[in-house]
C-alpha cells in the first residue's frame, strides 16, 4: 500500500495522448533525482527522497499525485513533472490544474464529482 505524507499533497489530471510513454521517459530523463521507483498495480510510485509522485496512466491522460513532508520537496517534485510536460511539448500551463489531495490517492470527493452543482 502507499506510504505518503499528508502535509503537502496535490493531484491533477493531464490530458495527454501517450501517458505510458510520458512515465517511461520521465524516469529516464530524471533518473539522477530519483531514489527509487516501483509499480503498485497500474501506478508508478517515484520516490525523490524529499517527496513522492504517483503516476497513473489512463486512456485519455495521466493522473499525477505529489506528496511531501516539506514544501521544498513538494515544489521540487511538481517542478520536475512540469518541466518534463513542457519540454515534451505535451501541454501548456493552462491545460491542467492542481487540486488538494484527499487521504486516498485519486479519490473523487462528492463536491468535485458534481463540479459544485447542488
Amino acid at each position: 500500500m502507499y506510504s505518503y505524507a499528508t502535509h503537502f499533497a496535490a493531484e491533477t489530471f493531464v490530458p495527454i495522448t501517450d501517458a505510458d510513454r510520458f512515465v517511461e521517459t520521465f524516469g529516464m530523463n530524471f533518473r539522477e533525482y530519483i531514489l527509487s521507483s516501483g509499480l503498485e498495480s497500474a501506478d508508478t510510485v517515484i520516490d525523490f527522497g524529499e517527496g513522492k509522485a504517483i503516476l497513473r496512466p489512463g486512456f485519455i491522460g495521466l493522473r499525477i499525485r505529489i506528496a511531501s513532508d516539506s514544501l521544498w520537496g513538494y515544489l521540487g517534485c511538481r517542478e520536475l513533472l512540469h518541466l518534463h510536460l513542457f519540454d515534451a511539448g505535451m501541454v501548456r500551463d493552462v491545460d491542467y490544474m492542481w487540486m488538494p489531495a484527499s487521504d486516498v490517492p485519486f479519490a473523487v470527493p462528492a463536491n468535485r464529482a458534481n463540479h459544485g452543482r447542488r
